[in-house]
């Protein structure tokens, strides 16, 4: 079973580069979705921060964090 499951990771898991371009892109092009709550989208901000910081190895500074979650939050 663990042959069988290395083996279908190792066949259609993303590639790593693939994997940290695409946490990166997430990261800035984050936007408000229409109707969704302050509540939501600081959540979801945050899974994208992370996943940008763990697997794209993308860090930004605190006032550029702020200055993105106020331009989604149209202010």
């Amino acid at each position: 079973m663990a042959h069988l499951l290395s083996a279908l990771h190792s066949r259609f898991a993303s590639l790593e580069e693939q994997s940290r371009l695409s946490s990166v892109t997430e990261m800035l092009a984050f936007a408000r979705r229409p109707g969704e709550s302050i509540n939501a989208l600081l959540a979801r901000y945050e899974t994208v921060r992370q996943r940008a910081t763990v697997e794209g190895q993308f860090v930004m500074s605190v006032e550029v964090c702020s200055s993105q979650i106020l331009r989604a939050c149209g202010i």
